[in-house]
């Protein structure tokens, strides 16, 4: 396992820091020459801390995203990780039955629509009594 040489280069505020990941000398077993010549000596990440969650992002610049925003997008982000889990264990979609890529594409999409509808539902049920 490698480790990755961690620098704080700049603090943004309380608990929002950029941090440079230095390249390990060595590579990883599992890459090949031509890849190994191509990383990035150096990765900046931006780092912050929410109680207790570390956000991680490459968004650098904290007047263009400042914490609030990048909390709100990782909430949002949630949601739809749950979504995607909601898809592939109640409407079985863990595995392509497919063969080809235009139609696991289609099955993709008849899944999400079939989501879609089965999430529409409730909403219309509640609206159609908030209205009565």
């Amino acid at each position: 396992m490698q480790k990755l040489i961690k620098q704080h280069s700049e603090i943004l505020g309380k608990n929002d820091h950029i941090i440079t990941l230095k390249r390990p000398k060595d590579k990883p077993e599992w890459i090949n020459e031509e890849e190994a010549k191509n990383r990035p000596k150096e990765l900046k990440i931006r780092e912050i801390k929410t109680g207790d969650k570390i956000l991680i992002t490459t968004f650098l610049d904290k007047k263009t995203m400042s914490v609030q925003i990048i909390k709100k997008l990782y909430k949002e982000r949630w949601h739809i990780e749950v979504d995607f889990r909601n898809i592939k264990i109640t409407l079985g979609l863990s595995t392509f039955k497919c063969k080809t890529p235009e139609m696991v594409e289609k099955e993709m999409w008849t899944h999400f629509l079939a989501y879609n509808i089965i999430r529409l539902i409730p909403h219309s049920i509640i609206r159609c009594y908030q209205e009565k």
